[in-house]
């Protein structure tokens, strides 16, 4: 393989994992709003919000990039739909993160105290499964025969 396609795939491992990165971080974040507006921390709710969307918006730069190295440089046709295919999928994840809490400080709801500690749990369930399919899809670039461990999980 001709060196600049070395580089050009070495830059797009990298954007991989800075776009799975931002993921994470994103499922991180949300919790950390819930938790915030739960305990009727608003200033650390707003700032959890403003994260989430900086990190969504640089996400979704990300993607752009890796659509664009996949396609242009032609880097591994055989499997560019499926990346793609993962890489538009995982952009849901940070899109929800941020819709919801966009929801919360526009709805405001107020949830009854009996509630609080099963919300944070659902809260800490969705992040939990945010960070098992980011590992999933780490695997899936690098130990594929570990895919359907992290699946399962």
């Amino acid at each position: 393989m001709p060196l600049l396609f070395n580089n050009l795939t070495k830059q797009l491992e990298t954007e991989i994992d800075n776009y799975l990165d931002s993921v994470s971080k994103s499922g991180l974040i949300f919790l950390e709003g819930i938790r915030s507006y739960l305990n009727k921390d608003m200033a650390k709710f707003d700032t959890n919000f403003e994260d989430v969307s900086k990190l969504e918006s640089k996400a979704d730069d990300i993607r752009r990039s890796i659509k664009h190295k996949l396609y242009t440089y032609m880097l591994i046709p055989e499997s560019r739909g499926d990346v793609l295919g993962l890489i538009e999928t995982l952009d849901d994840v940070i899109d929800i993160c941020e819709i919801t809490l966009k929801q919360i400080s526009i709805e405001k709801p107020d949830i009854p105290d009996f509630l609080k500690e099963d919300f944070c749990e659902l809260a800490e369930f969705s992040q939990k499964a945010v960070e098992q399919l980011v590992k999933a899809t780490k695997a899936f670039f690098k130990e594929i025969n570990m895919v359907n461990d992290y699946v399962n999980k």
